[in-house]
């Protein structure tokens, strides 16, 4: 995105107090979450539905790397021997620890649900859905940090699915996991077509082939 690329997204979304004055990089609560759901909706606006998709998975996948880097603590991921756990358990230990994380440091209530073909990552409360109100899932931000965090500790890409969005009207923000990485999925142009017209549909998708 750039410095002026960010530049035009706050004024775009009338937060010019943030223009060369970001907040400090702590943990510390100082942004409502309505400002940081208004600079999400302003992104999309300003690149459009698909190009605004892959920037806020950037910025998610940027976010997962930054906590890793400066605020380990968060995820408490630090001596956890996942090089050495199956698949199954790799996904679901950083997977449980993000949304650990979420809930304590960052005031996002998350959980994670097993199920027999996937994993069920919940949020309670979205800050890129605060008082918003839209036709598609628009918590790309999110995507973005579980894929990064699948890839951190599985070495694997995953398909991750937005199946319920609190700006749609949900009570939760919930996203799927199959246990199947993108790897070991069949590739062919009939899969392909149906993953792209997933997107098109508003299903937030990610794809390896």
């Amino acid at each position: 995105m750039g410095q002026h690329g960010v530049n035009a997204v706050l004024n775009a979304a009338r937060l010019t107090r943030f223009v060369n004055n970001y907040p400090p990089a702590d943990l510390e609560p100082c942004v409502p979450f309505e400002d940081y759901a208004t600079v999400v909706k302003a992104v999309e606006d300003f690149y459009g539905p698909r190009a605004a998709r892959a920037q806020l998975i950037r910025v998610g996948r940027a976010t997962f790397q930054y906590a890793l880097k400066e605020h380990p603590a968060t995820l408490g991921l630090a001596g956890l021997a996942l090089k050495v756990m199956p698949l199954n358990m790799q996904m679901k230990a950083v997977l449980g620890n993000v949304a650990a994380g979420m809930t304590r440091d960052l005031h996002e209530p998350a959980h994670v649900e097993e199920q027999a073909d996937g994993f069920v990552y919940v949020k309670d409360m979205c800050g890129a859905c605060q008082g918003r109100q839209a036709e598609r899932p628009v918590c790309f931000t999110t995507v973005g940090a579980i894929l990064a965090s699948l890839k951190w500790a599985t070495g694997k890409s995953f398909d991750v699915t937005e199946t319920v969005c609190r700006a749609m009207g949900g009570s939760t923000c919930t996203f799927h996991i199959p246990k199947t990485p993108l790897d070991r999925v069949p590739s062919s142009p009939d899969l392909l077509a149906e993953r792209l017209g997933r997107c098109d549909r508003g299903v937030v998708c990610n794809f390896r082939f």
